[in-house]
């Protein structure tokens, strides 16, 4: 049972407003994130809401989800990762750390990378398009306690670093895995890239 862990405690300054609830055809980000997640082979599903938690929860869906809030999201990335991560099952074999503003990574991908992490290849399994590591990452259980001592603004990507011949690059065909959202300009490009997938229905 592979757990699916997704981070959305950012501020998102540089973004111009509350970066989980952006809207575009009035789905918001994390909307669009969750619902590709949702019928995806985790379980559970974890969602960690950080900056302006309470808003998001009224605004978005999130039913039959474990939502986890950290209190601390000034901390960092790493404090949103160890909240979630107080929250997997003992019986999970691993957990897969998403991000909460790359919409554009499809259900497909997402089960692929739990396909090749149940072939038992490798601990850890991150998806690479034209060489590049993107997200998101399985991380086997056995790596918890590297993921527990991260501090700071630090994420899982330096638990990779640590641990390079644990690696199983599983190769995608598209970008999807590399883009994520930190600046204004960053979400204008998604917002076209979306209108090139099916629209999803608004539930706010």
């Amino acid at each position: 049972m592979v757990a699916g862990l997704i981070l959305a405690g950012g501020q998102g300054k540089r973004v111009g407003g509350v970066k989980p609830l952006l809207v575009h055809e009035g789905a918001t980000l994390l909307e669009r994130v969750v619902q590709n997640f949702r019928v995806a082979t985790l379980d559970p599903l974890i969602v960690v809401l950080g900056f302006e938690a309470r808003r998001v929860i009224q605004r978005i869906p999130l039913g039959g989800l474990k939502v986890v809030i950290n209190p601390q999201p000034s901390l960092g990335i790493s404090s949103s990762i160890q909240r979630g991560l107080a929250h997997i099952s003992p019986r999970c074999k691993a957990v897969m750390i998403a991000l909460g503003d790359m919409p554009l990574v499809t259900t497909g991908t997402v089960n692929l990378l739990v396909e090749e992490f149940i072939k038992g290849k490798k601990g850890i399994v991150a998806p690479v398009y034209d060489k590049q590591q993107g997200h998101p990452v399985i991380f086997d259980v056995k790596y918890l306690e590297d993921l527990l001592a991260l501090r700071g603004d630090k994420g899982a990507k330096s638990v990779l670093e640590a641990h390079p011949k644990d690696v199983h690059e599983v190769k995608v065909d598209s970008d999807e895995v590399l883009i994520d959202i930190d600046t204004h300009a960053d979400w204008e490009m998604v917002r076209e890239r979306l209108e090139l997938q099916h629209p999803m229905p608004s539930h706010a």
